[in-house]
């Protein structure tokens, strides 16, 4: 098996992106600037939207049975390059694709911190 060099890994993530392309919009809050409404008391967190373009695929059966419960049929993958994205998922993001919204359930780098694995489910 031959290893890929740094450029070799980056360009074959960007080759399955242009193979199967999706675009969404990622929905990052903002817990250091909540906005306070003084007629009504309440204060709600702001929140920064970026529109990027990546890969979706539905969760295996497979994940879901060894998922311990964590994950549920219907949940969705989303592959981001990092480099693409200027927000930091986490699991208070929301991703809104074709006027569906997903609650992200897990939000983590792969291991060489170039890809976002982000997994939702429909709200």
């Amino acid at each position: 098996m031959a290893i890929l060099t740094d450029a070799q890994y980056d360009e074959d993530i960007q080759m399955a992106i242009d193979d199967s392309p999706a675009t969404f919009t990622l929905t990052v809050p903002d817990p250091g600037s909540p906005a306070f409404d003084p007629t009504t008391g309440i204060s709600t967190p702001s929140t920064e939207f970026e529109d990027v373009t990546g890969i979706r695929e539905d969760v295996t059966s497979r994940e879901v049975e060894q998922g311990h419960g964590r994950f549920a049929y219907g949940d969705k993958l989303f592959f981001i390059k990092a480099d693409d994205l200027t927000l930091t998922p986490d699991t208070r993001s929301t991703i809104t694709d074709s006027s569906v919204i997903f609650n992200l359930i897990q939000a983590e780098l792969d291991p060489t911190k170039r890809l976002w694995i982000l997994i939702g489910r429909e709200v």
